[in-house]
């Protein structure tokens, strides 16, 4: 699952409808420019800010894993079902609280930036995370 406690992490969380060449670029950029030891991508079962996906969540997984396999520093997980959360708030906490996690960079795109102010305990995910956009 996820052990990277005691190093920089990024995570990059979305539905990944479906996982695409923008999303391996942010992630090495993220990895070269902040110096990660890994990205974590949290494949999400739905956007509460999206229309219902497009594709199913096992075919965006498996998605996700095909077009990063090549890159040792990204690792995809699900964490949904483990946390009984989408919510990327529920995610963090968890991450720091069970895994120990403690140098987290949360990566988003700048079309998140706009509603950003939406989400749900965005100004806690401020404070537990370096935001990167």
């Amino acid at each position: 699952m996820v052990k990277c406690a005691n190093r920089s992490i990024g995570l990059l969380g979305g539905s990944f409808d479906p996982a695409h060449k923008g999303h391996l670029e942010i992630s090495k950029i993220a990895i070269k420019k902040l110096k990660l030891n890994k990205v974590i991508w949290l494949v999400t079962r739905k956007n509460p800010f999206k229309n219902k996906p497009l594709y199913s969540l096992e075919q965006r997984i498996n998605k996700a894993r095909k077009i990063s396999k090549k890159i040792k520093n990204i690792k995809v997980v699900h964490l949904d079902k483990t946390v009984k959360s989408t919510r990327i708030i529920n995610i963090i906490n968890y991450l720091i609280n069970k895994k120990k996690l403690k140098d987290i960079y949360f990566i988003i795109g700048s079309d998140n930036l706009i509603k950003f102010h939406k989400w749900k305990s965005w100004k806690k995910i401020v404070k537990l995370t370096k935001l990167i956009v």
